[in-house]
């Protein structure tokens, strides 16, 4: 519901000033090896939304334009985010004002860094989080402890001595197959299944992938952007400078 309310095209325009790309899920359109048109995209759906969180028992009962529950309590979540950082506080206030649209009413607070990563780390109680993870390597198979539910980044429901739910079970088997597979099609094959389990069940929503900019001075030569940080200096030793 969360993901077909939000506007991501309205979400960048806003928090990034029309700069990044509209995002469904972990692998952006640049990370061309990994990226796939096949898994699904959650269309900007209000009426859906809404239907979705009548499916779970809110609905707006009286008219005033919040959801309630059976029992006519308001449907009210507290979303944390990272306080100074910008563009987290102005994307939560983003989805805050989205969910507004289907009667969801959203508390924004901002946390010192420190205090938020081990708010979610630590598997604390909390309703939601708006944070950004980043990732290790480019490579699915290298950023195991995001995807399989044993892993420390598995930050929806992190080191389950066995996956608790049938689709983290799968996303387990398609990732070993990922990881082992030799031939590089096999892998694309068993990492496009786990994103579209992954789609179909959306345990984090994504909204935008801020587009990076690198300068150089026109002195240098042999630099090769690369999509990990640091973009510029990833191949030091290729880089050399004119005279």
């Amino acid at each position: 519901a969360i993901s077909s309310a939000v506007n991501r095209h309205l979400f960048a325009d806003t928090v990034f000033l029309g700069a990044p790309t509209p995002v469904y899920d972990p692998i952006t359109p640049s990370n061309r090896k990994w990226f796939s048109d096949e898994v699904p995209q959650t269309p900007h759906d209000i009426p859906r939304a809404k239907q979705l969180l009548e499916k779970i028992g809110l609905a707006d009962r009286n008219h005033d334009g919040i959801v309630e529950d059976g029992t006519g309590q308001p449907a009210r979540l507290t979303l944390l985010t990272a306080k100074g950082q910008t563009a987290l506080e102005r994307g939560a206030r983003v989805i805050r004002d989205e969910l507004m649209k289907i009667g969801l009413t959203v508390d924004v607070v901002a946390l010192e860094g420190n205090a938020l990563v081990q708010t979610f780390v630590s598997g604390q109680k909390y309703d939601a989080v708006y944070f950004h993870l980043t990732s290790t390597s480019t490579d699915p198979a290298l950023n195991a402890d995001f995807w399989l539910s044993s892993g420390d980044a598995h930050i929806w429901n992190p080191r389950q001595p066995t996956a608790t739910t049938e689709w983290e079970r799968q996303i387990d088997e398609l990732m070993a197959r990922n990881a082992s597979a030799l031939d590089d099609a096999a892998r694309k094959v068993a990492f496009v299944e786990a994103q579209k389990i992954f789609a179909a069940h959306q345990p984090m929503v994504y909204f935008a992938a801020p587009r990076v900019l690198v300068a150089a001075s026109t002195r240098m030569t042999n630099l090769t952007p690369a999509l990990s940080r640091p973009q510029l200096l990833w191949a030091a030793d290729t880089i050399a400078v004119k005279h």
